[in-house]
């Protein structure tokens, strides 16, 4: 199983309101992310300057050296690192938010979790039971022959070879359609 902890982004820069506009800019820029969460000096979650304020601010005509202050959000949902990693994917699926602040058990910001970082992570995880099926299959006893939906062969495991009387190469070379029955 995926841990939480392992698919959050940290944050390893701090924004405050007294943030310039040059600062938030040159982070945005580094960082590549669609906000930064804003805290005062000791981890606490004040709010999160986004790219749409930072947007706003340019279209302003804010100066470099303005504070971020009046373009912070302040009203955000953030998720607990011990929230448990089925509730993630609940939030993640129905979120209409890309980025998620992320708080340690002291309620401190420790990270982002961005829909980015939990598409990859369920990739993994379906690579991960894709590899430990895949391991079964091959030292089962059970002849196994997957096709897909236009009956190519996808996959054979030695049993069905040993079985059919031929190699997993010449049987995965070979389209199943109608050979299908001269397989076995």
């Amino acid at each position: 199983m995926i841990e939480f902890r392992d698919i959050v982004t940290p944050v390893d820069c701090e924004v405050t309101d007294e943030t310039t506009l040059r600062e938030a800019l040159e982070i945005f820029k580094k960082k590549k992310w669609n906000l930064l969460p804003v805290t005062d000096g000791e981890q606490n979650l004040h709010g999160v300057f986004t790219r749409s304020g930072l947007y706003q601010m340019v279209l302003d005509g804010s100066p470099l050296d303005a504070t971020i202050q009046p373009y912070i959000k302040k009203h955000v949902r953030s998720i607990r690192i011990d929230t448990p990693y089925r509730e993630i994917e609940k939030i993640v699926k129905t979120s209409k938010v890309g980025t998620g602040v992320v708080l340690d058990e002291q309620n401190k910001v420790i990270g982002l979790l961005t829909k980015t970082d939990m598409v990859g992570a369920l990739l993994k995880s379906a690579n991960t039971l894709k590899d430990q099926l895949e391991t079964i299959l091959q030292h089962s006893n059970i002849g196994v022959l997957m096709t897909d939906g236009g009956m190519q062969v996808v996959y054979a495991n030695e049993a069905f070879a040993k079985i059919s009387g031929r190699s997993v190469d010449s049987i995965m070379s070979r389209g199943a359609g109608r050979n299908f029955s001269r397989l076995a």
